[in-house]
């Protein structure tokens, strides 16, 4: 081999060492990514961000209230920094309600699909699109969505999966639905059997009909002067009619409330947490392990726990007037439960309507 041959092998080989490396070299010289991406707080605190931002959109595009006139002379397709709009019309629509063809087209690059009119998603039909209706929306059995938002009534048929969120003025489920991310309504929501959310708010959510089979119970009513009083308990105790109950108890182990004890405050446990049957608490109840509430229990203030939480049959959380919060890992309620307010989970919420075991 003469010498020109040996350098040049010499520089290639030299060139494929040093070239995977000057990106690097490049970027440490002058940094494109040294700032972190900005992140919307709003989106982890406000429960509704998500459908509010969507909700602006949709009237920054089209105005506050079009009218169908209006939404027809828009034409069918809009186009928002890259983002795809397609305005599917009632004349031009039902083929797609009944096939599920346009609208799943319209989901491949995760475009914007808004129903000028009444909407009905095909059963099974699988899309990537935000889906948004004027009016109300009717979503056929095992179909899966990115997001669904309606004005008026949402109606979610048996085996449905949402994978981000859903959003409208009052929603109805069927069996076995899946929430990924959050459902809300503006005035409220009713579960059936089997269904699974991350996180859910709404003035007031049903979970199925009063279950017969239990005692009931009546929504606990605040105290028009709070007592000052503070109990606290070392060890393991059970709270029953039988000592003052006039008061905030802190008891440092596990706390168990009899059946049909009413307390007048608030009650923290350190540990486990077990209120049986019919009890009232007019405070929140706190525990830093799970907790597990029994049949016709009526709870006013917030519902926290470190571990699990467990909603027997029947039992009231919040009020009408002053709605609450469910903050825990994973939360199973059961049949004929009310809830005011917000659930947040880490894990899971399920709506369980057969028997649950109370034992922890």
């Amino acid at each position: 081999m003469n010498p020109m041959s040996q350098l040049g092998l010499f520089l290639t080989a030299m060139l494929l060492i040093v070239l995977p490396f000057v990106p690097t070299l490049r970027e440490w010289l002058a940094p494109t990514d040294d700032a972190p991406l900005p992140i919307d707080q709003n989106a982890t605190h406000e429960l509704r961000h998500f459908a509010d931002s969507l909700r602006t959109l949709i009237g920054h595009l089209l105005g506050q209230a079009p009218t169908r006139d209006e939404l027809h002379r828009i034409g069918k397709t809009l186009f928002h920094n890259g983002t795809q709009v397609t305005i599917l019309h009632d004349g031009d629509g039902l083929d797609v309600l009944a096939t599920g063809v346009e609208l799943q087209a319209a989901g491949k690059l995760a475009h914007i699909a808004i129903f000028a009119d009444r909407a009905q998603i095909a059963a099974g039909c699988e899309t990537l699109a935000d889906v948004f209706a004027m009016k109300d929306i009717q979503v056929g059995p095992s179909a899966q969505l990115r997001s669904c938002c309606a004005n008026q009534h949402m109606q979610l048929a048996q085996n449905v999966l949402i994978h981000r969120w859903a959003d409208a003025d009052t929603i109805t489920a069927g069996r076995d639905l899946t929430v990924h991310g959050r459902i809300t309504a503006l005035r409220s929501i009713r579960f059936s059997d089997n269904s699974q959310f991350l996180r859910a708010g709404a003035p007031v959510m049903h979970f199925g009909d009063r279950d017969d089979a239990h005692v009931t119970t009546i929504e606990a009513e605040a105290r028009p002067f709070p007592s000052n009083r503070r109990y606290v308990f070392d060890g393991d105790t059970t709270i029953s009619d039988d000592i003052p109950c006039d008061g905030d108890f802190i008891v440092r182990g596990s706390a168990q409330i009899a059946a049909g004890s009413s307390v007048l405050g608030s009650i923290k446990a350190h540990d486990f947490l077990r209120l049986q049957e019919s009890v009232s608490v007019a405070g929140s109840v706190i525990s830093g392990r799970g907790i597990v509430i029994g049949a016709g229990c009526a709870i006013l203030g917030p519902l926290i726990s470190e571990d699990d939480i467990i909603i027997g049959p029947n039992s009231i959380i919040g009020s009408a007037a002053i709605p609450t919060t469910i903050i825990c890992r994973k939360l199973v309620v059961a049949k004929g439960v009310v809830i005011y307010g917000v659930v947040t989970t880490q894990d899971s919420a399920y709506v369980v309507f057969e028997e649950i075991p109370l034992g922890i």
